[in-house]
């Protein structure tokens, strides 16, 4: 009997389907945006039309406007840090921006490495309370957190794009954090890179979160450590 070589074809096209790179990545893509949506039903909380309107809101909501340390990774052209500079205008708050000023040392979905670029310029902001780390955080957030303690409320804002980044952020920084302090993500719509983060680094450093602000489509998310 002539042996049927089509046997089995379902198997066949699964397992080859499996060996493309971008099969693997739909459906890794697929399984995070189920535990995405599902994570963001679980945590129902106040929605903002956009980011400062939802600073605003947390601000109000959480009483920012004593003394803070707001902390930022990703700076670009200094639009949120200085929000917050702005309106909060407590002598003893202090805000830092991490950043290499050079663009995404990666690239991150479609934009390409250097996306992002400043060309190493520092934003102007004359705040004395207000200060930069240049360089990349692999390279500057361990020597800057060395010693250092926050005896002030955490401001945490999260606008790094990618997982490596965003990543290295957490594990360095949720252990240091106390009941009350916040975290803000810019882009915790990204399943392959921020939230992906989240997830892995409160897995291996396990704390409880309370949902309190995200805007359309929880781009952007706040969180508060209860």
């Amino acid at each position: 009997m002539q042996k049927r070589l089509w046997t089995k074809p379902a198997g066949f096209v699964f397992r080859r389907l499996c060996r493309s790179p971008n099969f693997r990545k739909r459906a890794i893509g697929v399984l995070y945006e189920f535990e995405f949506r599902t994570w963001c039903a679980a945590h129902p909380c106040e929605e903002s039309p956009g980011r400062l309107d939802l600073f605003r809101s947390i601000a109000d909501r959480e009483g920012l406007h004593g003394p803070i340390d707001f902390i930022e990774f990703g700076v670009f052209r200094g639009e949120s840090i200085r929000w917050w500079a702005e309106n909060n205008r407590h002598p003893e708050s202090t805000f830092v921006g991490f950043d290499c000023f050079e663009g995404l040392p990666e690239d991150w979905e479609s934009l390409p490495k250097g996306t992002f670029s400043v060309a190493g310029a520092v934003p102007d902001i004359p705040d004395p309370r207000c200060r930069f780390v240049k360089g990349l955080f692999q390279h500057t957030l361990v020597d800057w957190l060395e010693g250092r303690r926050f005896t002030r409320q955490v401001v945490l804002h999260l606008d790094a794009d990618l997982y490596s980044s965003t990543l290295f952020v957490l594990v360095n920084l949720l252990p240091r954090l106390r009941k009350g302090d916040l975290l803000i993500f810019d882009e915790f719509v990204g399943y392959f890179h921020e939230f992906r983060a989240f997830l892995d680094a409160t897995t291996a450093f396990p704390m409880e979160f309370e949902a309190v602000g995200h805007d359309a489509d929880w781009i952007r998310v706040a969180l508060k450590v209860v």
